[in-house]
């Protein structure tokens, strides 16, 4: 099942990305999230797909970051009117991974299903990251990565490594 992100839903709900937002703009933080979900997920490139609001002339545009596949919608659009268009165009085909309950609700009969960013971000950990037995479990971790989670997960500054 192919998961359809909200690029920028997912980036306000991620304390890390929404500062790397303010800081560096929705290409900084969507770099970011791009890598950490690719890292995490090596086959995420092939069943991801996140959408970030901006435009792209007429018909929008598409771009790859760190292997996976992101979509902006057309100028006068908005990244949520593209998300509505590919449920449309692809019933009961993505999980949606938003924190919008109206636009998950309203388009909840044409999904597989729909996580919270939450929900999504420990399922990947848990079933596809280091926990999962997938052999990448010696790793070593390093503290940014470390930190990363962390915050994920709802670590305070004074937790951190």
């Amino acid at each position: 099942m192919p998961y359809l992100l909200d690029g920028m839903n997912v980036i306000h709900s991620i304390d890390e990305l929404f500062e790397l937002l303010e800081a560096g703009g929705p290409e900084a933080a969507l770099n970011r999230l791009a890598a950490e979900l690719a890292r995490i997920w090596p086959a995420a490139s092939d069943r991801m797909l996140i959408v970030m609001d901006g435009g792209g002339g007429s018909f929008g545009s598409r771009r790859t970051v760190s292997g996976i596949s992101v979509r902006y919608p057309p100028a006068g659009e908005t990244g949520d009117d593209l998300i509505r268009t590919l449920v449309e165009n692809a019933p009961a085909y993505y999980v949606l991974v938003t924190d919008d309950k109206r636009m998950a609700a309203a388009l909840s009969e044409n999904l597989t299903g729909v996580m919270s960013t939450e929900e999504f971000m420990r399922k990947l950990y848990f079933e596809y990251g280091r926990h999962a037995g997938n052999g990448r479990g010696n790793e070593e971790i390093n503290d940014d990565e470390l930190g990363f989670w962390m915050r994920v997960f709802g670590a305070r500054e004074d937790e951190l490594p």
